[in-house]
């Protein structure tokens, strides 16, 4: 996805999630390059996705579900 047509935050989200589907773990910096957004952005995605019960929001980036036990214990 080209920097200059970023998606719509639900269909980044759903991307998101669909990237997890396939990888045990994504790094923010990774997620942020391949949609073509900020880091920033794709925090916020991790932490709505995160609260939404969709992933495992991890420093540096998130986890699958599948990982979610593997997790450090989150407050």
């Amino acid at each position: 996805m080209p920097a200059d047509d970023p998606l719509l935050p639900e269909l980044r989200r759903r991307q998101i999630v669909r990237w997890l589907e396939r990888e045990d773990a994504v790094t923010t910096r990774a997620l942020a390059v391949h949609l073509g957004v900020s880091d920033l952005t794709i925090r916020r995605d991790l932490e709505l996705l995160d609260r939404e019960g969709a992933l495992c929001r991890v420093h540096g980036g998130a986890l699958s579900l599948r990982l979610a036990p593997l997790a450090p214990d989150r407050p």
